[in-house]
């Protein structure tokens, strides 16, 4: 019940201040698909994008999960506590075998919610774009999905 009650003041809040703060535009929503899963995949120069990408879709925040940098988001118990249960994110190697986090992406796929994907594995320090890693390829094949490029 609480964990619900911050995840929904978490959505609320940051779309409010995406929206009015940033002013937030989005272009092409109607053409995400409807009734089934699919990746988002996007370029990464902060942590601010994947809370901007979700809020810009009109979508809820359960709607989403992110794949997110073991090694970064998940290396303390609180850390990855926070991050599992209030932030959906889903844990994987950057540095290892990226296969490891299929199985709970196929759970998010299964309930009709979308993957955010940075396929550059990092966030880029000077905004261009890295080299993009095979994951985005082998997790959309994988699973069927659609790649929505943002």
């Amino acid at each position: 019940m609480i964990n619900q009650a911050v995840r929904e003041l978490i959505w609320l809040g940051g779309k409010v201040i995406y929206q009015k703060w940033f002013n937030l535009k989005c272009c092409g929503r109607e053409n995400l698909p409807q009734n089934r899963g699919y990746i988002i995949a996007a370029n990464h120069t902060s942590h601010l994008d994947a809370p901007a990408i979700i809020a810009a879709s009109g979508q809820h925040l359960n709607q989403f999960y992110s794949l997110a940098a073991q090694d970064y988001f998940f290396n303390n118990s609180i850390k990855s506590w926070l991050c599992h249960n209030w932030l959906n994110m889903i844990p994987f190697k950057r540095r290892g075998k990226f296969l490891d986090c299929l199985p709970a992406c196929q759970k998010v796929i299964e309930q009709k919610k979308s993957i955010l994907f940075f396929p550059e594995g990092t966030r880029s320090i000077n905004g261009r774009l890295k080299p993009l890693k095979l994951g985005i390829g082998i997790l959309a094949m994988k699973l069927s999905l659609p790649i929505i490029p943002t």
